[in-house]
């Protein structure tokens, strides 16, 4: 992870949380704006022309459902943060909201668009009161998991190079220091293998 904090428009999460990010370029950006916002707004242009069936209202209710009962059971603590269930998760979600930007392009701030999305927006409100009130924010423990598959990776990689990879654990194990979390598990143990 790097020591330098992205900027606020590309990524909107603070270092400790660049797990939820990716990398373009030298700058982190998150990982559910860099899916959600192109894809919202392929179906908005979409939707606007006419292109797009019936399904719209049913979208605009449901499709962003998805992503808020994803994003609440991580903020409550049920489920831990996984990158392809965010991904997919935004990607259905951005067809609801695509849908309703499609409809405000035609009939600006119509109640059948704007109606869902306050829906969804006073769910997730809630949700983010409560949860930040229990004190889980879904992202403990990722510290651990991080650095496990970063290890994996690592003995992948030197196997693959034809180095010594008893050798390499050994250094690394020397080398592992606390993570900058407040835990107090050492995150040289701990792995779990996948």
């Amino acid at each position: 992870m790097s020591g330098s904090v992205s900027p606020l428009w590309m990524a909107h999460h603070w270092p400790e949380q660049y797990e939820r990010c990716v990398m373009l370029g030298r700058f982190h950006v998150c990982r559910r704006c860099l899916v959600l916002y192109p894809v919202a707004l392929t179906v908005a242009v979409v939707w606007s022309t006419g292109a797009a069936g019936v399904v719209g209202r049913w979208c605009m209710w449901s499709a962003p459902g998805v992503a808020v009962i994803e994003w609440a059971l991580e903020q409550c603590g049920a489920t831990r943060h996984r990158p392809r269930r965010q991904t997919a998760a935004t990607v259905i979600a951005a067809v609801g909201l695509g849908v309703a930007l499609g409809e405000h392009f035609g009939h600006p701030f119509a109640w059948r668009a704007t109606a869902p999305m306050l829906t969804w927006s006073v769910v997730a409100i809630v949700v983010w009161t409560i949860a930040g009130r229990r004190g889980t924010t879904g992202s403990e423990g990722w510290e651990v998991e991080f650095e496990c598959a970063e290890r994996e990776r690592e003995r992948s990689l030197r196997a693959t190079l034809g180095l010594d990879v008893v050798e390499a654990d050994a250094v690394h194990a020397a080398a592992v220091t606390k993570s900058m979390s407040c835990s107090t598990e050492p995150t040289s143990e701990e792995c779990r293998s996948r």
